[in-house]
């Protein structure tokens, strides 16, 4: 897999996407998604930590599929996704049945 790191990259300093908390204290992240390939990214400003990757995916890659996906292998049950420890230069695999609170939860994170 080619390196990709996001070093000095702030969704605030991109987008002013901040985290926030809705009225039902549910936490909404900004959330960045890469296709090294293709040199393309999607970005979800409001992320419900509750809410799966998956319906994420199916919605960005439903019925009709990114023009830059000429060969069609973008399909949400082909994708996999990771995160970046970019401290130690690791990836992590995600389940995109897992939600992003269960993503957070990882022990990279909890300690």
């Amino acid at each position: 897999m080619e390196q990709l790191r996001l070093d000095g990259l702030s969704s605030q300093e991109v987008t002013g996407a901040q985290v926030f908390q809705d009225e039902k204290g549910l936490l909404h992240w900004p959330v960045l998604f890469l296709y090294p390939e293709h040199q393309q990214s999607d970005f979800i400003s409001a992320f419900c930590e509750n809410h799966c990757f998956r319906d994420h995916l199916n919605v960005m890659f439903g019925e009709e599929l990114p023009p830059w996906d000429t060969d069609r292998k973008y399909a949400p049950q082909n994708l996999q996704l990771y995160f970046e420890d970019c401290e130690k230069g690791t990836l992590y695999q995600v389940d995109p049945d897992m939600s992003l609170l269960k993503t957070l939860q990882h022990k990279r994170y909890v300690q």
